[in-house]
C-alpha cells in the first residue's frame, strides 16, 4: 500500500508543530511569546504548503521531490528517464 505524498507531508508538518508546541511548554515562555513562537512555525509550514502547491520541477526533482508529488520519469537529476524519453507514443 503506498501512502500519499500529502499525508507524509501533512504529518511531518503536524509533528513539527506538536514539537514546537512542545519545546515552548518546556521552556516556559510567556502567553505572548507562546503565541508568536507559534505563529512564526504555523507561517513557516503555510510556506512549505504553498511551496508544495506550486508547479516547480525543480522542487519535484529533487532529492526531497517524493514529498512535492516528484513528476513521473524525473530522477534525482531532474532528467527523464530512458523509457519515458524514447516512448514513441504521441503526447
Amino acid at each position: 500500500m503506498k501512502i500519499p505524498a500529502s499525508l507524509i507531508r501533512f504529518m511531518l508538518e503536524a509533528g513539527f508543530l506538536v514539537l514546537v508546541a512542545t519545546a515552548v511548554a518546556i521552556a516556559h515562555l510567556s502567553a505572548a511569546a507562546i503565541v508568536l513562537v507559534m505563529a512564526m512555525a504555523w507561517v513557516l509550514v503555510a510556506l512549505v504548503e504553498r511551496t508544495a502547491s506550486r508547479n516547480n520541477s525543480a522542487i519535484r526533482s529533487g532529492r526531497l521531490g517524493f514529498l512535492f508529488g516528484a513528476t513521473p520519469g524525473a530522477g534525482a537529476s531532474g532528467e527523464m528517464d530512458a523509457a519515458v524519453a524514447n516512448d514513441p507514443s504521441p503526447k
